[in-house]
This record gives structure tokens, sequence and C-alpha cells, in this order.
């Protein structure tokens, strides 16, 4: 499928459907013709995600990833904080070519699928972004951060890894580095760390801590 075209497709629309900064890393301007040329593939599926109300009752529906949703609708999120023996942080740093955030360091985190569970999805996702496999053992619950349209629920990993060991996931991630609790705060103070995931933490923040020893 190629769209092309002057003012068929707005830059603003194109850069948040395929989360590319096309102005800067393009050099290109609003009025500008462009071609884009979408590969279609049998792997790529629909994904879909389960509605809860503000009260956090399922809904009994389903929407795809990426739909509007209603202002009194959510869906769920896991954010995953892996800590070693060391109680040292598993940290990842965003794509530049990402348009919200870019080479921002965060931890990894992602979208609970319909019908499946926050351990399930908690082990998906951490494959997906690290290559690193968790076991429903090594996972503990900190804590719900609540901004709609998310309930963020918020899990420690246990888990001991060689950085070697991380595999960057492409278009997403060019770095993961281990943090001490001290290095973290100070990525925080100095505006290293995504603002949203440091914001989201005074939801959990004490079992955070608790979790790294502190």
């Amino acid at each position: 499928m190629i769209l092309t075209g002057k003012g068929d497709h707005p830059l603003n629309l194109i850069e948040i459907a395929t989360d590319i900064d096309l102005r800067a890393t393009y050099g290109l301007k609003d009025g500008d013709t462009i071609e884009i040329t979408v590969e279609e593939s049998d792997s790529v599926s629909t994904e879909y995600l389960d509605l809860y109300d503000q009260n956090r009752n399922p809904l009994g529906r389903t929407v795809a990833r990426g739909t509007p949703i209603g202002q009194n609708e959510y869906i769920v999120a896991v954010g995953i904080w892996v800590i070693n023996d060391r109680n040292e942080i598993l940290v990842t740093r965003r794509a530049l070519t990402k348009r919200f955030m870019p080479g921002k360091w965060e931890n990894p985190a992602g979208h609970v699928m319909a019908g499946e569970a926050p351990t399930e999805a908690i082990i998906r996702e951490l494959h997906e972004e690290t290559g690193l496999a968790a076991t429903p053992e090594s996972i503990h619950f900190l804590g719900t951060a609540t901004v709609w349209p998310y309930f963020g629920d918020n899990y420690c990993v246990r888990l001991n890894a060689d950085i070697s060991e991380v595999v960057l996931c492409e278009g997403e991630t060019i770095d993961a580095k281990w943090v001490s609790i001290d290095a973290f705060e100070r990525m925080a103070e100095t505006g290293e760390m995504a603002s949203s995931v440091i914001e989201h933490m005074d939801a959990y923040r004490d079992a955070f801590y608790r979790a790294v020893g502190r």
C-alpha cells in the first residue's frame, strides 16, 4: 500500500502513526510531498485489549490497540522493574526515532492483551523487549498507577543476567544497563529518565524502594 500527496497525510498524523519524528529525522516540513510504503505481512495481526470502567470492572468489550477509547474507559498496562541480587535496576534507552521521549531511559513495559493475565503479559513483554526470561515465581506486585486511559500495574521481577544477554528491540531500544538506586535517582534528577516513569512511581514508591533494599 502506498500513500502519496501534499496535505493528504499531514506530518503530525504520520508521525503519530509511525512513531518517527519526520522533521528531525529526514528534514521534512509541512507541505512536503511524501511517499509511504507499507509492507503487509501475514505474521502481523491486530492486537486487542480488554476494556474496563473507572472502577476497573470489566466492560465485556475489547478494542484494537491504538483505537481511541471513551473518557470513562480504561485499558491495563504493566511496568516491569527487573532487579538483580545486587539490587541493581535494569533500564533501557528509547530509540532516538521514537516520537515521544526519544533517547530517554525507562523500564520495560507494555499492554496486557485481551484475555491475558498480568503475569503472562510481563513474561511476554520482558522477552520481547530484552530477550530475558522471567518465571511466575520471580514476579512480585508493587502497585498500580492510574492515569487515564491506563491502569498501570507495576511489578518487580527478580532476575540475574549479564548485560550482554540483553537483546535490544530494533526500533524500540538502543541501549540497556544495570544501575544502582543511587545512579537511578541521579538519572531521574537530571532528566535522563522518562518523566512519565518517575511521575507514575508516586503510586508505588515505597514498595519500589523496599524491592531495591532501601
